[in-house]
């Protein structure tokens, strides 16, 4: 059995498209060395994407911690991912942030901003863990 710890470093936006209402975000994390998680989504339920990516997060680190040394252990192939901060204090920060970014969308598309602009704001925000 093996037990990896993760820490949360930072979460930017890649790139926004404002009249599709989606982003694509990295997530960057610290087990040991910095690792980056890219992800799209559509900026609709941000608590359930906030929640979709910390899942996605835990099976891509499970699969690239996983071993191969099964006939060793009983336990040699189970990985456990524990969090270094709250997995719902984390939850709710990225949920935030991605609300600052639907706030910015909407504003573009209601023409109180330019598009050009809501972009670039966008990307400038960077939530550091």
């Amino acid at each position: 059995m093996k037990a990896i710890d993760v820490k949360f470093r930072k979460l930017e936006i890649s790139k926004v498209d404002l009249r599709g209402n989606s982003a694509e975000v990295r997530l960057i994390v610290n087990d040991g060395k910095d690792k980056a998680l890219v992800s799209n989504f559509q900026l609709d339920d941000l608590t359930k994407r906030a929640t979709d990516l910390i899942s996605e997060l835990r099976t891509k680190m499970k699969s690239a911690h996983k071993g191969h040394d099964i006939a060793e252990d009983i336990l040699g192939g189970f990985v456990i991912i524990r969090f270094k901060d709250d997995e719902e204090t984390i939850i709710e920060k990225i949920a935030k942030f991605l609300g600052t970014i639907k706030e910015s969308v909407r504003l573009a598309q209601a023409g109180r901003m330019s598009y050009y602009d809501a972009e670039e704001k966008c990307r400038k925000h960077v939530l550091e863990f």
